[in-house]
Order: structure tokens, then C-alpha cells, then sequence
């Protein structure tokens, strides 16, 4: 099993650089926290379809990849006081490891906000999900992130 997951982190470092150097007109890489402490990458596909990534560790996993595309409701926004919210839903793939490794799918719903100074989105997510193999079958995470647009 450490294999498999040798073999799941070289992957990634090899199409995350690859991915930002063709799309970095679109690519906004930066850092999650809550129940998952993460690095994150975000690809803006068109205006209201983006697809992102979060590694790193977790309350219950050591290691834990969630991808996910995410579905920006467009022309759809609030505001708070001048502040403007994107609301968001999609769904992905979660792969973790503790003791073995144990698959699983999430929905994920979440609120973005961008600063306008700076290249800078402010998100917070909610995604629950399920796992596949695992001893826990329910899986949920919340975390706060940030992401600086490349």
C-alpha cells in the first residue's frame, strides 16, 4: 500500500507542474485549513467551471488528495455590505490514507470571495462524502482557504 501511495505523489508532482506551466493564465494555487490542512490548486476551465485539488493531512488520515470540479453558479452572486460571494457546488474524488488506503467520493458546497487589490480568493467549503473501503464510511470536511491567482 506505501507503494501505491509512492506511487499517487509522484504522479501528482508530475501533472500539477505540468498543468500550471500550459494554464497559468488560469491556474490559482494556495493553502486550506480545518479539518484538512492543505495545499490547494485551482484551473479555471471557463467562467463558471473550475477544478481544483487539495493534498495534505487530515484529522483522521495521514495523507489525504481530494480532487473535485466544482460548478460556479454564474451571474448568480450576494452581497454583503459591498462584498461580493460566489456560491459553488460540485463534487470529486477523495483518496486518504491512515493504516491502508481507502477511496471515496464527496459533494462539495462552498463561497468564494475575491479581493479586488489583489489576485486573491477567499473560499470557505463544506464536503461531505463517502468511503469506499473504509472503516469510517462517512467522510466530512470543512475548511477556510485562500488562493493567489497565478
Amino acid at each position: 500500500m506505501k507503494k501505491t501511495l509512492l506511487v499517487l505523489v509522484l504522479l501528482a508532482a508530475f501533472v500539477f507542474p505540468a498543468a500550471a506551466e500550459s494554464f497559468t493564465d488560469d491556474l490559482s494555487v494556495g493553502a486550506a485549513v480545518g479539518e484538512l490542512f492543505a495545499g490547494t490548486v485551482k484551473y479555471d476551465i471557463d467562467d463558471s467551471l473550475k477544478a481544483a485539488g487539495f493534498f495534505g493531512f487530515s484529522f483522521r488520515q495521514n495523507v489525504y488528495f481530494r480532487a473535485e470540479a466544482n460548478y460556479y453558479v454564474p451571474d448568480f452572486e450576494f452581497a454583503i455590505e459591498k462584498l461580493n460571494f460566489y456560491p459553488y457546488f460540485g463534487g470529486g474524488l477523495t483518496i486518504a490514507y491512515k493504516d491502508d488506503i481507502a477511496f471515496g467520493g464527496n459533494v462539495a458546497a462552498g463561497l468564494s470571495y475575491y479581493l479586488n487589490d489583489i489576485p486573491l480568493e477567499v473560499f470557505g467549503e463544506f464536503a461531505p462524502g463517502y468511503m469506499i473501503n473504509s472503516n469510517k464510511n462517512f467522510d466530512a470536511s470543512i475548511i477556510l482557504g485562500a488562493r493567489y491567482a497565478l
